[in-house]
C-alpha cells in the first residue's frame, strides 16, 4: 500500500527543514576564522563598556536608566561575556577537530609530503622559520669559509718540517643543503595555498 500523497508531502517539507537547519549549522573554516576575530572585537568593547560604568555618582542619569540600569546592563554583558567565550571555545575546538582528521599533501621534486593539517601548521608556525634561519647560517658559514682560504690560503709546517697548504674538509653535502633551502621555501608556499583551500572548503558543525 502506497503512502497517501499529504504523508508523502510532510515527510519531504520535514526532511527540507532538517537539511536547512543542518546547513544553517555549518561553516567554513574562514568562516569560523572570521566569527572568532568578531567574537574577539567584541568582548574587548564588552568588557570596556563594563569598565567604564562600574559607578556612577548619584546625581548623574544613569545612562542605561531605560534599559534596567546600569546594574543591569553589567549583568548583561557579563553573560554576554561568557556566552561568546563559550562560542569561541566551541568554534576553536571544531576547527582543531577538522585540522586533526583532514589531510594535506604537498609534492616537491620527487618527494611527496602528507600530513594532517594541524601538523602542517605546526611546521609551519613553530619550525620552518627557524630551519630556514639553520640552514642559510650553515650554508653562509661554509660559503665564508671557503671564500676565505680561497683568497687567503693558510699552511702550516707537518711533522717533517715542510710547509704544506692547509686543505678544508667540509662535513656536509653543500649544494644539497643550498638547494633544501630552496625546497623548503617551495613548500612553504605551496602550503599557504593549500590551507587557503582546505579553509575556504571544509565544513564544521557549530
Amino acid at each position: 500500500m502506497n503512502p497517501p500523497l499529504s504523508l508523502l508531502i510532510a515527510l519531504l517539507k520535514l526532511a527540507f527543514c532538517v537539511k536547512r537547519f543542518y546547513f544553517y549549522c555549518m561553516l567554513t573554516i574562514t568562516e569560523a576564522l572570521s566569527e572568532i576575530n568578531l567574537i574577539k572585537k567584541k568582548l574587548v568593547s564588552k568588557r570596556g563598556n563594563v569598565t567604564q560604568n562600574l559607578t556612577r555618582a548619584l546625581h548623574v542619569k544613569d545612562p542605561y536608566e531605560t534599559q534596567g540600569g546600569s546594574e543591569a546592563m553589567i549583568r548583561a554583558e557579563v553573560q554576554s561575556i561568557a556566552d561568546l567565550g563559550a562560542r569561541l571555545i566551541k568554534l576553536r575546538r571544531e576547527i582543531s577537530r577538522a585540522n586533526l582528521t583532514n589531510f594535506i599533501t604537498i609534492n616537491e621534486g620527487d618527494v611527496s609530503i602528507t600530513q594532517t593539517i594541524h601538523d602542517w601548521l605546526i611546521w609551519k608556525r613553530e619550525l620552518i622559520k627557524d630551519h630556514l634561519q639553520f640552514i642559510q647560517t650553515v650554508t653562509h658559514s661554509v660559503k665564508m669559509h671557503l671564500d676565505q682560504t680561497s683568497k687567503q690560503p693558510q699552511v702550516f709546517k707537518d711533522d717533517a718540517g715542510n710547509i704544506q697548504l692547509v686543505k678544508t674538509e667540509i662535513n656536509i653535502v653543500y649544494p644539497d643543503w643550498v638547494t633544501q633551502h630552496g625546497n623548503f621555501i617551495s613548500i612553504f608556499e605551496k602550503l599557504d595555498g593549500q590551507l587557503s583551500l582546505k579553509n575556504a572548503t571544509i565544513l564544521i558543525e557549530v
